[in-house]
Formats: C-alpha cells, sequence, structure tokens
C-alpha cells in the first residue's frame, strides 16, 4: 500500500474518537502470515495497523474478510477481534454474479447459473463435501454485542453463530444459527486456542448465552 494510505486511515480514526462516545476500527482483510489465506494466525502488517489505530483513539477493533475465526488480543486494555468469520455463506441458495472465466475453471458453460457451480464446490463426485463444507471450523463464527451502561463502560459479548455448512439441506446450508451450548462451548476453545500468542482466554456463558474473554 502507498505510505500516505495510513497515515490517512489513522487520522480519521482520531478524528472519529473526538467525536464519538466509542469508536470501532473496522478491518477487512483475508491474508494469514506467509500469505496463507486460511492460517489462523496473522501477519505483521495486519497486526500493526490495529495497533496503531487504537493508539490513534480507537476503542475497538472489528476484523473480518477471512471465512473463519481468527484470534482476540487485548492491546493497551482494548479489545482486538482479529476475524470474527462470515455471517452468510448460502452460496448455493443465494444470487450471485459470477465471472465467465470461474465456469469455464469448474468446466461449466458461461450458460451455466450459479447453483451448478456451487454444488460442484460444495461436495465432489462422490457425493462427499469438500472445501468450505468439509471442514467444521468455516461454520463457526460469532457476532459482536457492544453493550455501553450510562456510566460509559462498554462489556463485550461474542454472539456463537452455526452455519452448519455440512447441512444436507441446501437451503439451510451457509445460513446463521444461534449455536447450540455444545456448539458454543467448541468455538470458546478454538478461539482460546486463535488467541494463545496473545495470551487472552475465551469462556463460554450459558446462562447469557456469549462468549466472553476472561
Amino acid at each position: 500500500m502507498h505510505v500516505r494510505q495510513p497515515e490517512e486511515v489513522l487520522k480519521s480514526v482520531t478524528d472519529a474518537s473526538k467525536r464519538s462516545g466509542l469508536t470501532v476500527f473496522s478491518l477487512h482483510t483475508h491474508e494469514g502470515v506467509n500469505e496463507n489465506w486460511y492460517s489462523s494466525r496473522l501477519p505483521e502488517f495486519i497486526e500493526k495497523i490495529v495497533h496503531d489505530a487504537i493508539d490513534a483513539g480507537a476503542d475497538v477493533v472489528v476484523g473480518h474478510g477471512a471465512h473463519f475465526l481468527r484470534g482476540v488480543e487485548i492491546y493497551h486494555g482494548k479489545p482486538i477481534f482479529y476475524n470474527l468469520g462470515s455471517l452468510l455463506m448460502a452460496f448455493e441458495a443465494g444470487e450471485s454474479i459470477i465471472a465467465p472465466e470461474m465456469y469455464e475453471a469448474y468446466g461449466y458453460g458461461a450458460d451455466s447459473r450459479p447453483p451448478d457451480l456451487h454444488s460442484n464446490r460444495a461436495k465432489d463426485k462422490n457425493g462427499n463435501f469438500i472445501g468450505f463444507n468439509a471442514e467444521r471450523r468455516f461454520s463457526e463464527n460469532c457476532l459482536l454485542q457492544i453493550d455501553r451502561d450510562e456510566d460509559g463502560s462498554v462489556t463485550y459479548g461474542l454472539i456463537p453463530i452455526d452455519l452448519t455448512m455440512e447441512n444436507e439441506r441446501v437451503l439451510e446450508r451457509g445460513l446463521p444459527k444461534i449455536a447450540s451450548a455444545e456448539v458454543a462451548e467448541q468455538i470458546a476453545e478454538h478461539m482460546t486456542a486463535y488467541s494463545a500468542p496473545y495470551g487472552t482466554k475465551l469462556t463460554y456463558d450459558k446462562e447469557s448465552g456469549l462468549i466472553r474473554i476472561i
């Protein structure tokens, strides 16, 4: 990126922090460490820009882009949610515009429709789930809940959602549902593992239904 781009972004963060009660820095990235888009670890440039954003006045960082969860860091007392995953991955049931080159890459003609392509990406010729649909981590995602009290104190909680990418019903596959307690506990465990480099631990609170930072 151009050297002036982060400078201008951070100026906007500082400006926003002067005119708001809570400043959220949103970051959309796919990259993982060593250019691996499916790594749970982040490259240095992402960690640097979000640290700089908090130094510039952001209260919380909300990352998205990659189709799975990444870790949580507490930096100068402020939470960084490096990636909260996807809200929707309803490829087969949704509408989309697909370039002819992508149809060609999967062996379909340009007159094909999106479900033709996406069904081929969901299962192999033997009917076994592949890709996003074969790995449980792509179904585990979260929404961020921010609560601000009258005294100005802020608490953060993650609402665990399950996209059930392995669902046999096409119309339900990739649609968000509130995760069951069992799945929510697994998500909390996985997020703690992803957050190990930052020393952050998370736990699932059955009473509130939220995953919270310990």
